[in-house]
């Protein structure tokens, strides 16, 4: 609700080029970026999501990379409705 409220300015965030890929009816949306500074802990982020027309059904899968003093922790988060 933060980000909602008072989102970090993009000159913080580094969006490389989004991929919109869509075939049979299906669709599937990837990108990633990079948080340097602001609402979130700095990481590299990327999200996939895919629609199934046929089966009226959309999943998204969010993984960050988090960076800290003894290394780096991957975090994965998949959503299915």
């Amino acid at each position: 609700m933060l980000w909602l409220s008072k989102p970090a300015s993009l000159e913080t965030t580094t969006i490389p080029p989004l991929i919109v890929d869509k075939q049979q009816g299906d669709i599937r949306v990837w990108g990633g970026w990079k948080t340097t500074d602001g609402y979130q802990v700095p990481g590299t982020n990327t999200v996939d999501i895919r629609c199934q027309r046929e089966q009226s059904r959309c999943s998204e899968a969010v993984a960050t990379v988090l960076h800290h003093s003894e290394g780096e922790d991957l975090e994965v988060q998949m959503f299915d409705n």
